[in-house]
């Protein structure tokens, strides 16, 4: 599709098919435009190591993580304007290793991963579209990366370190639902993604994509 010629970490689309891709050498989040195919740089504003993006389509904006780097604690989202890539720093809350992110079902809200906590967190939105309070809901082992709701509305929480995939439903406790302590078929996994029961993880201790059936699972 296309290159930045850096180094890619997160990935998001909007509605209209863009992406929005975040690149850990520039320092900044690209833009691949669905129409013309052009990829173009997009956004920065003083972002460190943006990692993971989340399109907020009904507001119009990009929320992008910053990690920071480890040992380096401070704010950990951004907020850019999804047409013009204007914006800045949304979450003052300092945050370790801002990682992984995923909006909110009613979009009152923005899960966030700190790895280095290691925990998920949730972000308030405000009616004006401000940052509110960040509660903690749970506390993974031991590396968590990624997060993606299933279609039974659970949220999934994947690990990099152990190789771990967890499962967490709303107003539940913390469930873990896959492991592999060879870290061979599921690989220090980093972001993930469903299709209908079907779950892929993205293994950066190797070099595929796995896919997880997870129709039989009890409580799926």
């Amino acid at each position: 599709m296309g290159s930045t010629g850096g180094f890619l970490l997160g990935i998001a689309f909007d509605p209209a098919g863009n992406v929005f891709a975040c690149d850990l050498k520039h320092a900044a989040i690209f833009r691949y435009d669905a129409a013309s195919g052009e990829m173009a740089r997009f956004a920065a504003s003083g972002i460190g190591v943006p990692n993971y993006p989340v399109v907020d389509a009904a507001r119009g904006v990009l929320y992008v993580t910053d990690s920071r780097g480890n040992n380096n604690v401070g704010p950990g989202v951004f907020r850019f304007d999804l047409v013009t890539g204007k914006g800045g720093v949304w979450c003052e809350t300092p945050m370790d290793f801002a990682n992984g992110c995923l909006l909110a079902k009613n979009g009152g809200g923005l899960y966030v991963v700190e790895s280095d906590v290691p925990c998920v967190s949730l972000v308030e939105i405000r009616a004006d579209g401000s940052a509110g309070t960040v509660r903690r809901i749970s506390e993974p082992m031991n590396v968590p990366d990624g997060l993606a709701f299933g279609p039974d509305g659970a949220l999934y929480i994947s690990c990099y370190e152990p190789s771990r995939i967890y499962r967490q439903k709303e107003g539940g406790a913390l469930e873990l639902l896959i492991e592999d302590p060879k870290a061979t078929m599921l690989a220090h996994p980093t972001n993930i993604a469903f299709k209908g029961d079907k779950l892929y993880t993205a293994n950066l201790g190797r070099w595929h994509i796995t896919e997880i059936d997870l129709s039989g699972v009890a409580g799926f």
